[in-house]
C-alpha cells in the first residue's frame, strides 16, 4: 500500500472517531438534559429565553417582572419543543454521517440511524420516568422522531452528493 492511501486510511479512521464521539456526546447532553428535575428543567429553558428576549428585545428589561415572567412562561412550551426537534436533526445528522463514513453504505443505513435515534427518543421518555417532576411524553417522542428524519434526510443527501461529486456515486448507495 503506498503512502497516500495510508494517509487516507489514517483520516478516513480520525474522522469516523470524531463523528461517533460528537454522536456519543450529544447523547450524554441529551441524557444529562433529561436528568434534570422538572423545576431545574424550566429554570435552564426560562433563563434561555431571558437571555434571547434581553438581547433581541431592547425593552425586555424595562418591563416589570411579572410581565417578563408571564412572557417567559408563555414562551416555554414553543423552546423547548424547539429544542427537542434541534437535538434530533443534529442527533440524526451526526449519527447517519457517522454509520455512513463507517459502512459506507446507503439507505439501509439510513433507515437504520433513523431507527436507533427513534428508540433513543422512546428511552429518553422512559428515563424521565424516574426524574422528579418528568413525565412520559408521546409528543416529545414525535417531535424527536421528526427532527431525526429531517438530520437523516439532511446527512444522508449530503453523502450522497458527496460521493457523487467524488466519482465515487455508482448509484448503489441511493437504491439500498
Amino acid at each position: 500500500m503506498d503512502s497516500s492511501n495510508q494517509s487516507f486510511t489514517k483520516k478516513h479512521i480520525v474522522i469516523c472517531i470524531v463523528l461517533w464521539t460528537l454522536t456519543a456526546a450529544l447523547m450524554a447532553a441529551i441524557f444529562w438534559f433529561s436528568s434534570q428535575e422538572a423545576d431545574d428543567s424550566s429554570e435552564t429553558s426560562g433563563d434561555f429565553i431571558e437571555a434571547f428576549l434581553t438581547a433581541f428585545y431592547r425593552d425586555f428589561k424595562q418591563m416589570d417582572q411579572a410581565d417578563r415572567d408571564e412572557i417567559v412562561k408563555s414562551m416555554q412550551y414553543v423552546v423547548r419543543t424547539a429544542a427537542h426537534l434541534s437535538e434530533f436533526i443534529v442527533l440524526g445528522a451526526l449519527m447517519c454521517a457517522a454509520a455512513h463514513a463507517t459502512w459506507r453504505s446507503g439507505r439501509k443505513t439510513a433507515w437504520i440511524v433513523f431507527s436507533v435515534c427513534v428508540l433513543y427518543a422512546v428511552s429518553d421518555e422512559v428515563h424521565q420516568l424516574f426524574v422528579e417532576g418528568r413525565t412520559f411524553q408521546w409528543t416529545d417522542i414525535a417531535v424527536d422522531s421528526v427532527g431525526s428524519l429531517a438530520g437523516v434526510i439532511l446527512s444522508h443527501a449530503a453523502v450522497l452528493r458527496l460521493s457523487r461529486r467524488r466519482g465515487r456515486g455508482s448509484g448503489k448507495e441511493s437504491r439500498e
